[in-house]
């Protein structure tokens, strides 16, 4: 499950593999993505760099969001990510319901962060990797160093100024 950053969709991945998504205030299902064959949803995030978290009751379309960048108010496309055991990232379209970006990390996803647009993916191989969504695809960063076992889990700290 996830939580948009302004609390109003909640994410549901479902064991059919289908992907649910409720507006939170009224707990209305207002969109069902099919289950795909082979798309097994380990995790699944929303991308919303930026995303205030009170955002006023009169946007029209909860699959958009507010952003403030400097002395502006934008409105952006909410995004949703999954992965998964298959090895797969995959950016799914809320209009079409039908994969909208893949990116194979070749080997089980156990776990995954993100930060800003970029998701942390903790891998069988032991190692770490970091991509980063774009508008068109999904882009490996970096791996960080493998390790002889398995990485299972992962957190991202915040540093403080001090």
């Amino acid at each position: 499950m996830s939580l948009t950053e302004d609390r109003s969709l909640l994410a549901v991945a479902r064991e059919n593999k289908s992907i649910e998504i409720w507006k939170t205030d009224t707990f209305a299902q207002i969109l069902v993505i099919p289950g795909h064959k082979n798309i097994d949803i380990r995790n699944i995030h929303w991308i919303e760099p930026g995303a205030q978290k009170k955002v006023s009751s009169d946007s029209s379309n909860v699959l958009y969001y507010a952003r403030n960048k400097k002395d502006k108010v934008l409105i952006k496309k909410r995004r949703l990510v999954t992965t998964g055991l298959n090895g797969m990232v995959i950016e799914w379209d809320l209009n079409t319901c039908l994969p909208k970006s893949k990116y194979n990390a070749h080997g089980a996803v156990w776990d995954s962060k993100v930060k800003g647009k970029f998701v942390y993916l903790a891998s069988e191989d032991g190692s770490i990797k970091i991509v980063k969504i774009k508008k068109t695809k999904i882009e490996i960063i970096k791996v960080l160093t493998k390790s002889s076992t398995s990485c299972l889990s992962l957190a991202l700290v915040q540093e403080t100024a001090t």
